[in-house]
């Protein structure tokens, strides 16, 4: 799913940097059109993907029963997608160097 910055959770996500821990609780209220009352969501996180301060994608994880995500685990989940997104850049680096190479050669 693609969604523009700012449009959504994960937009919002995106465009701020910030780590969002989800509740029902905190559903309702920051984002009352997107909380559904017959959600099987016990919590959530959304964190985005950065690389050298800018967001390059986000990661979204849902628990839909038991205790809700903490602190610790967005920290963990922040910790991964900064490695992600490293992932990501020199993946799409490597691709370019060898799209150049291929050219020359």
């Amino acid at each position: 799913m693609t969604l523009q910055p700012g449009e959504g959770i994960a937009g919002q996500v995106f465009a701020s940097g910030e780590t969002l821990i989800l509740t029902p609780e905190v559903m309702a209220e920051r984002f009352p059109d997107e909380a559904s009352p017959d959600s099987t969501r016990a919590s959530a996180l959304c964190v985005a993907m950065r690389f050298r301060g800018t967001s390059i994608g986000v990661v979204s994880v849902i628990r839909v029963s038991g205790e809700p995500f903490e602190a610790i685990h967005a920290r963990m989940l922040e910790t991964f997608a900064e490695h992600c997104a490293a992932s990501v850049v020199k993946t799409e680096h490597h691709q370019d160097l060898l799209g150049q190479i291929r050219k020359t050669a």
